[in-house]
């Protein structure tokens, strides 16, 4: 490749040596460089593509699908490198024919041909070096649209399930707040919001669901929609808030998506977490879960629905379902046991369960006078203490 070789223009290629060096033999006297210069390139080319390819072969899960104009610039740098190595082949005997015969007529025509084709590819070599220099080479795909959740049967939730869906469903609101005391079914309904998106046609991408609770960590809200849309991996986690905020941008800011927040005590900042806000345009929307209803202001909800408790005649049916047959003389003291639940479901449920193998009217005193202990707090569920009240209580 290194081989220095003499060209003397004359009349083989125009007639007249003064235009020919000023015009077509320029691409022969350029040839050795161009050949140079194209094999580096080629060899930057080829290493600029498995070094892509390492970077997709990293990137690729059963989550994500390689991005069409990278398929296309691998394509090309193949059929590139294969012309390329055909022509730095092509350079030797090239060489010779001007060495052996001198510049004839036939032989100029030829290199000048062939120069011209080394020219062309050298731009086409540093052209496709440009073009890959991506920002990704994989797109995320998205899940099934739906997630199902398990849910408990409760009574008295249609009603306000159903308004809520005409509001996530509907054009005017993009962001719905659902607020009530603690235990009185917030996370449930949520839920069967959720699950409502399998059964009833939607125009929706995706559904995500994530839980927020009172210690609000937005990494923990980043991972679990991450987890819905994306593949969560130690590398990703490894990434910092703003980077997956990035990351989640760029995913859902091309999707439809109704995103369900559970269990918000205070504001809760969107743009940190890289959810895009829910405009018209995009008709996204948000649904979160909170115990007061200032936390909706902090949010800009448009509709705040109130889950109230249930009623008597509910509460009582749901109680019952839960503990199974009631013996005749054990029914008015079951009674002010459900009557202490104060219509809060979790508590009918958790507290009707833990009763269902209690047949003394002395287990359910027991129980009728820890439910209306201060310490219980089940009034107001401050402190959620119903999950264990089976344990601590009933046992």
């Amino acid at each position: 490749m290194g081989h220095v070789f003499s060209i003397q223009c004359g009349d083989a290629l125009t007639g007249r040596c003064w235009d020919c060096v000023a015009g077509q033999a320029l691409y022969v006297c350029q040839l050795e460089d161009n050949l140079l210069e194209l094999e580096t390139a080629r060899d930057k080319l080829r290493e600029l593509s498995n070094d892509v390819m390492r970077w997709v072969n990293s990137e690729e899960t059963p989550q994500t699908v390689q991005l069409d104009r990278f398929g296309g610039w691998l394509s090309r740098v193949d059929a590139t490198i294969t012309e390329v190595d055909s022509l730095l082949n092509r350079a030797t005997r090239e060489r010779q024919k001007l060495c052996l015969a001198g510049c004839c007529s036939k032989n100029c025509k030829s290199t000048y041909m062939f120069g011209k084709s080394v020219s062309r590819s050298l731009k086409h070599v540093v052209g496709l070096m440009s073009e890959g220099d991506f920002k990704e080479v994989v797109e995320r795909t998205l899940p099934e649209p739906v997630v199902v959740g398990n849910v408990n049967p409760t009574l008295g939730t249609e009603t306000t399930l159903d308004e809520a869906w005409s509001y996530i469903t509907g054009d005017a609101v993009r962001i719905v707040g659902i607020y009530g005391m603690g235990g009185v079914g917030k996370t449930t309904l949520l839920t069967k919001i959720n699950n409502r998106f399998a059964t009833i046609s939607n125009n929706f991408d995706v559904v995500i669901s994530a839980v927020v609770s009172k210690d609000l960590k937005p990494e923990k809200i980043q991972e679990q929609i991450w987890k819905r849309i994306g593949f969560l991996d130690k590398k990703w986690k490894k990434k910092s808030l703003r980077e997956k905020a990035e990351d989640i941008f760029r995913v859902l800011s091309r999707k439809k998506f109704v995103l369900l927040l559970d269990d918000i005590w205070r504001r809760v900042d969107l743009e940190e977490i890289g959810v895009p806000l829910p405009t018209r345009q995009n008709r996204c929307k948000i649904v979160f879960t909170t115990r007061s209803c200032r936390v909706g202001g902090q949010m800009e909800a448009e509709k705040m629905i109130k889950v109230e408790p249930l009623a008597w005649e509910e509460a009582w049916a749901l109680f019952q379902k839960k503990v199974g047959d009631i013996d005749f003389d054990i029914v008015p003291l079951a009674q002010d046991v459900a009557k202490e639940c104060s219509g809060l479901p979790i508590a009918l449920i958790t507290i009707g369960r833990a009763m269902a193998s209690k047949i003394t009217k002395e287990e359910w005193e027991h129980a009728l006078e820890v439910l209306r202990s201060p310490a219980s707090s089940l009034p107001g569920m401050e402190d959620e203490v119903i999950p264990d009240m089976e344990v601590e209580v009933f046992v």
